[in-house]
């Protein structure tokens, strides 16, 4: 319907961005622009750490944030009761963090953002929807960089999901945002290292000392095995060093036990790690831009579910076997990497991440330099 069919409120809710959190993201925008004009959240918290038990002014200034953020009613006391505790809780919640209920350095750093930070990722993330104003897939795999999460999503609801490692934040590991298909897996991978990784992090270590990196050796542009003593690595120069490092299949190999395919430009895919510990950190910004899964062997039951009727068993007698092996998907899945730092799951809450890689700042920026920001 154009506008003159139509009424205009009619019209306009039809072209404005059809994601399910548009308008809970449009509300929480004038929200905060009203809080702002009414004076903000009040002052800063300048204590380093509060804790249950705690009681004076910095509790108090603690107490009246969360309370002007709506995150608990409206109370007096000095104290660091149970209610300032669950509040704490429900903020860490929202944020991505790690929820213990104490107002420790890194809690107290994102309670005391402004208002203005918090919009200018609104703002962005609003941006955002608009070029992406469209529908997903009946199901489709989801990974959000800032949040540090993956989701199998059908028919609107999460039927799996994991914590992730993604790129660090750097220009050449930082993790792109793309859409294509999950075409296959390869159980117990090998690990053909980057040509960039080659020359920037184990040549140096291999020229000081030759037995440097044991677990990786060396091949021709065949593949075929070069033995390190045959190889004059102090002559060779780096632009021109003509061969190329894999890690076999082990218990050690970089990209663990399972990798998930989903062929693209940037030679981006989903796999398992051996560094299970990166994944207890709160940002975890590691890898060299593929996406680590916390539990893999789950993410591979789900995909198979369409090739077997048990797809447990298959996948775990491959794994035993220790031998590489390329599975197909029967059904390939959509998968979507994307960059979201402010969302709304249910309509209501709004949930805010940190921008690790500086996207959103930049995208407000730019919308600022053409006067349509604040």
């Amino acid at each position: 319907l154009t506008f003159l069919e139509t009424k205009p409120v009619t019209f306009f809710k039809q072209i404005q961005p059809q994601s399910s959190d548009y308008g809970s993201l449009v509300r929480e925008k004038k929200n905060l622009e009203q809080t702002l004009k009414l004076g903000g959240w009040g002052e800063k918290i300048t204590a380093s750490i509060l804790r249950p038990g705690d009681k004076g002014e910095e509790v108090v200034k603690l107490r009246n944030r969360l309370i002007r953020m709506g995150l608990m009613e409206k109370s007096y006391s000095p104290i660091y009761d149970k209610k300032l505790k669950l509040s704490v809780k429900k903020f860490q919640m929202l944020h991505g963090l790690i929820e213990d209920g104490v107002a420790g350095e890194v809690t107290l750093y994102e309670i005391n953002k402004s208002i203005k930070d918090r919009l200018k990722l609104l703002i962005a993330s609003l941006e955002r929807r608009r070029w992406l104003n469209g529908a997903y897939e009946d199901k489709y795999l989801i990974v959000n960089i800032p949040e540090f999460k993956l989701r199998i999503i059908e028919k609107g609801k999460t039927i799996y999901q994991s914590k992730v490692v993604v790129g660090q934040d750097r220009p050449n590991t930082r993790t792109p945002e793309f859409s294509n298909k999950l075409q296959f897996m390869v159980i117990n991978p090998s690990w053909y290292v980057p040509r960039s990784i080659i020359l920037e992090e184990y040549l140096p270590d291999i020229r000081k000392n030759r037995n440097a990196a044991s677990e990786l050796f060396f091949t021709d542009k065949s593949g075929n095995y070069i033995a390190r003593e045959d190889i004059n690595f102090d002559v060779l120069i780096d632009e021109d060093f003509p061969y190329g490092m894999k890690q076999p299949p082990s218990n050690d190999n970089a990209l663990g036990a399972v990798k998930f395919m989903l062929p693209n430009i940037h030679n981006i895919y989903l796999h398992d790690t051996p560094d299970k510990n990166l994944f207890s950190e709160e940002v975890r910004a590691f890898s060299h831009g593929c996406v680590r899964v916390y539990q893999p062997f789950e993410l591979a039951y789900e995909l198979l579910s369409a090739n077997f009727n048990n797809p447990k068993v298959v996948f775990d007698n491959l794994l035993k076997n220790e031998v590489e092996f390329k599975l197909n998907l029967r059904k390939q899945i959509p998968v979507h990497i994307t960059y979201s730092t402010v969302w709304s799951n249910n309509g209501e809450e709004v949930s805010y991440r940190r921008d690790i890689y500086g996207r959103d700042i930049e995208i407000y920026k730019s919308l600022q330099d053409l006067g349509l920001s604040l």
